[in-house]
């Protein structure tokens, strides 16, 4: 029966071993894919910014460029004319300004979702973590568990020892008692 236990809870110890390793390998693998994806979205994020900065600065061309073609315009035939061009960098000026409004959309959205992910990662990875200890720890037991079944095998196998040893003495004694 002893010998059955012990049986049992090596085989117990071999699970949870190869449940910790599993735990482990899914743990690397998750931050690895999570440092990845991370990289992927700051690396957008980077991009989403070049263009932001781009949209501005072709926002405050077309903004100047209105304003000088408004300063520079006459009251005669060159208004006239101005007004058309001046008419035509207005549009390109909300364009721009539209195209800059858009980017800062996304790029907030790039942000939230990195946040979320980030969050999502943490979050897995801390019950990831904390099933992992959990593993550790029955492992120690299960551990713990077997050095005592150990120590209860040799204590049982020592009292048997002495027993065997009073039997044999029993048995001599008996013998001599019938032989007189």
């Amino acid at each position: 029966q002893i010998v059955n236990e012990e049986r049992r809870l090596y085989s117990e110890l071999h699970l949870a071993n190869t449940s910790l390793v599993q735990k482990q390998r899914q743990l690397s693998e998750t931050v690895q894919y999570a440092t990845l994806a991370s990289g992927q979205l700051r690396s957008e994020g980077q991009h989403m910014g070049r263009a932001l900065v781009d949209a501005e600065v072709a926002s405050k061309l077309a903004e100047t460029a209105e304003q000088r073609s408004q300063r520079g315009a006459s009251r005669d035939d060159a208004a006239e004319e101005a007004d058309g061009d001046g008419q035509s960098d207005n549009k390109v000026l909300m364009a721009w300004k539209q195209v800059h409004s858009e980017l800062m959309t996304e790029a907030e959205q790039e942000a939230a979702e990195l946040a979320e992910m980030n969050r999502r990662v943490a979050n897995f990875t801390g019950h990831l973590s904390a099933a992992i200890m959990e593993q550790q720890s029955q492992i120690a037991g299960i551990r713990r568990e077997v050095a005592q079944r150990r120590r209860e095998h040799a204590r049982l196998r020592g009292r048997q020892a002495r027993l065997a040893a009073l039997l044999q003495s029993a048995t001599a004694s008996a013998s001599a008692a019938h032989a007189l």
